[in-house]
């Protein structure tokens, strides 16, 4: 299996459309799942430059999708970020969040993570993000990586 990871262009916009990522009773799924099939979509076809938006392809087939955005003072923010059931555990989620922070090397990489989603959690630990509560949501943890201090290494 070789997976592609490539920028978004508005070519992509009916398969984010139909993304599918959610998983029963998981409502952080759902929820990126609608992020993706609304809010990314729509700036993917209107060709929006204030989100950087990568797509994971197996073949013709949109298996993940990364959206994050440069916000001054912040760093890089992660919107969302999402692989397709069949796809998971393959490392597809990690080289997509590389590649978003490869587009802003040595700024702070911040995200959201619901506390229930490990998956996320371990991903954001391999890439030695410092996690904390969100004071804001009990049930959500901020991530963040800050890159200048980072010997991951960026693809």
């Amino acid at each position: 299996m070789t997976i592609e990871i490539r920028a978004a262009s508005a070519i992509d916009g009916p398969s984010l459309q139909m993304f599918a990522c959610a998983n029963a009773g998981e409502r952080w799924t759902r929820d990126a799942e609608d992020i993706i099939k609304s809010d990314v979509a729509e700036a993917v076809l209107a060709g929006g430059a204030s989100l950087s938006v990568f797509v994971a392809l197996d073949g013709q087939s949109l298996v993940g999708v990364v959206a994050a955005s440069f916000i001054q003072l912040e760093g890089l923010k992660v919107h969302v970020l999402a692989v397709a059931p069949t796809h998971r555990r393959q490392g597809i989620g990690t080289d997509l969040k590389r590649r978003a922070m490869s587009e802003y090397p040595n700024v702070r990489v911040v995200s959201e993570v619901h506390r229930k989603n490990t998956a996320m959690l371990g991903l954001n630990a391999t890439l030695n993000a410092f996690t904390d509560r969100d004071p804001d949501d009990y049930n959500y943890r901020v991530s963040v990586i800050d890159q200048e201090r980072s010997s991951f290494g960026v693809m």
